[in-house]
């Protein structure tokens, strides 16, 4: 399936204008999440060519996602995205999950 076929835990786009520089965490079932990235002009829909399977990344825990977002561009990627925002939403999402059983 592709990403914008689930729901969004947390996305940003850090890009200009005319252009797409998105991560997005996503849920694809009950505390199963994954992250990826994809980058661009204004012209093509972000994500269109990309599936969960193939382009993104499980996530067993929150050090992943912190560690994924070291990853990108050598570390500088930190700076450009809110880490925490990420983990935040990450936690909120598995804390909900445990409060509605």
């Amino acid at each position: 399936m592709r990403p914008n076929e689930y729901p969004i835990v947390h996305e940003e786009d850090t890009a200009g204008a005319y252009e797409f520089d998105i991560v997005m965490l996503i849920e694809t079932e009950p505390n199963v999440f994954y992250i990826g990235r994809d980058t661009g002009c204004s012209c093509p829909i972000p994500f269109e060519d990309q599936t969960v399977t193939e382009d993104f990344v499980r996530m067993f825990s929150t050090r992943d996602v912190e560690r994924y977002l070291d990853g990108l561009s050598g570390g500088s990627y930190r700076d450009d995205h809110n880490v925490a925002a990420f983990v935040k939403a990450m936690k909120a999402r598995v804390a909900a999950r445990k409060a509605t059983r």
